[in-house]
């Protein structure tokens, strides 16, 4: 019975790989109609699941009683976690044991077998989004130590925040993926199966054709596929053809090269098929040669003994075929047959000259005054030269053969360390960009072959990297080479569309999602383009909807809840903002964007022990971010805590010297400990930085109105009004009061002359500033 399932099997197995699914379901339900086993059931059930059908999948192997089987197992598992049915999938991994936590890995693994690696990979996924992280690291590690090439649970181990040894990434995975492509569970596990049936179905096909009275090089020479036994023995009773003798007939030669070898009948010499008693039997099968000596006979009247009755019967049967031509056409073609006949012979006394002599050929020369047998002695030396020709051919060929398979040997080994040693590389930059060491990340992916730096993961890898470095202008090149080289690519570029939206380059957003909402308009990438797009052109709602339908879309995506949060606060609805951070920290806690947003919120409302706490969350993921830091200097400088937030500044300030944000806050915060001439001097450097900002000629004017200077006083607060005609950033300047002033009435009526410019009140969070140079993550911008 089992030779049944492998049979269809075969048939199953090529339409899977042809991409044929609906015939391969048909005949998976029609075998398993017929045969209810256990393989059977299996075969339909992945079946199933390789067309899209989980559902169908799923109710087969739950209510089919196969769990014993660990192939069955690893996809009744695989099912239920796709149907977002956890527990399920983890009983059925866990199997006899109650718990997670008494589990043994290494039993485990032994109950599993081969399907080990990728059984912990699932339960690591289950475990993962069950917030059991510990033991969902376990199982990944655990994991990668079985195979080394599961490359997702090295992903899933730095998104994790663990950090991993990359030699794991060693010599010792060739041996292991050799021992796996040597398993009978590799790509073609039915191969010995297919051999069997094509080798029959071929000694059929040639019994056939021995049957017939057509010349063997005139007969199409088709390659059938391999057929079920129970066909075969169909096929045996209608040709009356008993299949037990012709498989018994088979000679040692491969009848796969049957083909080819009638094909070119001078150069070789096909195997003896001993055919039953009905079938004429065929004992030459090279008849073109034969044919040449039929029709020399016919001018020159010598008689070849040597031509077999079987062969002559088929000659005769050539010769009645051809009586109707004229004796004209007949003496003509006879002539063009000399013609051919002679021309061979100048040919393969070129090709032989290198020959032994005729005494190493054990062949007899025949002289010239032997006239009448004179073309048979050439036709018998002919043969004799090609046979030799032919073994020679065979011998040279076989040496090439050899010599290529010895040098394919290192070749290979040589990809596969090559392999290996690009998976350290990128395993190592992989986890710098995880801790955020953005820079070393940079260096080892700019250190690796162009042929794989110029790959879709490592170009988005590697303009990631500058993205979190707020490098815009560099990322924004990376990713439109990547688009350049990669238009199809998708994943990731949510990313490139928040550098649009920073760069403030509303032409490219807006091609940008264009192009993804016509590539796929069922990516959440190209949801999250439109809504930074309409989010650039102030069409917040629009925007809004936008990014919930990019939440519809991968509802796994903590980026777009992010994007949807910073778009609520933009509107100043904080609690819905709040919920969406929220639910973004819970999809990734690692998300230091999502902790940045609420820390944020809290700021907004006043709740500066709050802002503290989620400032320092995000600091602790992202520990060289000097904007978080900032941030958060700010917020214990609300809670009384000065020295220590100048201190921060002070470490901000020396991961990036010109970050123009904390240098603007330090300044402010000096003037708040009455440092003036500290403040004076930080503010002189902040004015090379940004000689266009309003906000850095205030707090000029107000650290000299301290230092009893007057006239720099009014001559400063007279630039920062000229360079902020309209007053939007009237309410940065009441912000940074209520920071950093301790007397109001030092200013001596500044601010009511600075707000009696303001003509527009509402154009204040839309003004196009230059604020951003200052502030590149004030409460609009730092989330993304």
């Amino acid at each position: 019975m089992s030779v049944t399932v492998d049979s269809v099997r075969v048939y199953i197995n090529q339409f899977i790989q042809n991409f044929d699914y609906a015939d391969a379901i048909f005949l998976a339900e029609r075998l398993y109609a017929e045969v209810k086993n256990d393989e059977s059931t299996y075969l339909l059930a992945r079946t199933y699941y390789l067309s899209g059908d989980i559902n169908k999948s799923y109710w087969l192997l739950r209510h089919s009683s196969i769990e014993h089987v660990p192939t069955a197992k690893l996809l009744l598992a695989k099912c239920c976690f796709d149907i977002d049915k956890l527990h399920e999938a983890e009983s059925v991994l866990l199997g006899n044991c109650s718990s997670i936590s008494t589990v043994v890995l290494d039993d485990f693994t032994t109950d599993h077998g081969d399907q080990a690696a990728f059984a912990l990979q699932l339960l690591a996924k289950i475990c993962e989004k069950s917030d059991r992280h510990q033991k969902a690291s376990e199982c990944y590690r655990k994991s990668l130590k079985i195979n080394p090439f599961l490359w997702s649970s090295f992903e899933a181990l730095c998104r994790l925040g663990e950090r991993v040894d990359t030699s794991i990434f060693c010599s010792s995975t060739i041996k292991s993926a050799r021992s796996i492509s040597e398993s009978p569970i590799c790509i073609t596990p039915y191969a010995e199966s297919i051999k069997d049936i094509q080798s029959e179905n071929q000694t059929i096909e040639n019994s056939i054709n021995t049957s017939t009275s057509l010349p063997i090089k005139e007969r199409p020479q088709q390659r059938l596929f391999p057929a079920p036994a129970y066909v075969m023995k169909l096929t045996d009773s209608i040709l009356n053809v008993d299949s037990a003798n012709i498989s018994a007939s088979i000679t040692s030669t491969p009848i796969g090269l049957l083909s080819e070898q009638l094909q070119d009948g001078d150069k070789y010499t096909p195997p003896t098929i001993k055919p039953p008693d009905n079938i004429p039997t065929l004992r030459n099968p090279p008849l073109a040669p034969k044919r040449q000596n039929t029709r020399m006979l016919q001018q020159y009247g010598f008689d070849d003994t040597s031509t077999p009755i079987s062969t002559a019967t088929l000659i005769h049967k050539h010769d009645m075929a051809s009586t109707s031509i004229s004796e004209a056409k007949k003496t003509a073609s006879t002539r063009k047959e000399n013609k051919s006949i002679r021309a061979p012979t100048k040919r393969t006394t070129r090709i032989t000259k290198p020959r032994p002599p005729c005494a190493d050929m054990s062949i007899t020369p025949i002289s010239s005054s032997e006239s009448p047998n004179k073309m048979t002695t050439r036709s018998q030396v002919r043969s004799s030269n090609t046979s030799l020709n032919s073994s020679m051919e065979t011998d040279i060929s076989n040496k090439r053969e050899r010599q290529k398979k010895s040098q394919s040997t290192p070749r290979i080994s040589e990809i596969i360390e090559n392999i290996i040693n690009v998976f350290k590389l990128l395993g190592q930059g992989l986890q710098y960009l995880s801790q955020f060491e953005c820079r070393q990340a940079i260096e080892l992916f700019e250190s690796i072959s162009l042929k794989h730096l110029n790959t879709p993961w490592a170009l988005l890898r590697l303009a990631n990297c500058y993205y979190h470095l707020h490098d815009y202008q560099k990322s924004s090149l990376i990713y439109r080479e990547l688009r350049t080289k990669y238009p199809y690519h998708i994943d990731g570029l949510e990313y490139y569309s928040t550098v649009l939206w920073h760069l403030k380059d509303d032409i490219a957003l807006a091609t940008l999602a264009h192009e993804l909402t016509e590539t796929d308009r069922k990516h959440p990438a190209s949801w999250c383009a439109s809504g930074n797009c309409l989010s650039l052109n102030h069409e917040y709602d629009k925007a809004i909807q936008a990014f919930k339908r990019a939440i519809q879309l991968a509802p796994e995506s903590d980026y777009a809840y992010t994007l949807l949060g910073n778009e609520y606060s933009l509107i100043d609805e904080l609690e819905r903002a709040m919920a969406c951070f929220r639910k973004a920290i819970q999809l990734n806690p690692r998300s230091y964007k999502a902790w940045n947003g609420v820390a944020m919120i809290y700021l907004k409302q006043e709740k500066f022990q709050s802002a503290a706490f989620h400032f320092t969350k995000a600091t602790s993921i992202y520990r060289t971010n000097p904007d978080l830091i900032c941030h958060l200097a700010v917020a214990q400088h609300k809670c009384n805590q000065s020295a220590d937030a100048l201190a921060l500044l002070n470490d901000a300030l020396k991961i990036d010297s010109k970050n123009a944000l904390c240098k603007f806050h330090k300044a402010g915060l000096l003037l708040h400990l009455e440092r003036y001439h500290e403040a004076l001097s930080e503010l002189e450097e902040l004015r090379q930085i940004a000689p266009k900002e309003s906000l850095v000629y205030y707090l000029l004017s107000k650290v000299h109105r301290h230092l009893k200077n007057f006239h720099y006083s009014y001559m400063y607060m007279s630039w920062s009004m000229d360079l902020d005609p309209k007053g939007a950033n009237n309410q940065l300047k009441e912000n940074a009061d209520k920071l950093y002033s301790k007397d109001e009435d030092l200013l001596l009526g500044m601010e009511d002359i600075a707000s009696s410019v303001t003509e527009d009140d509402n154009s204040q969070m839309q003004s196009q500033s230059s604020l951003q140079d200052i502030q590149p993550m004030d409460s609009s911008e730092e989330i993304l």
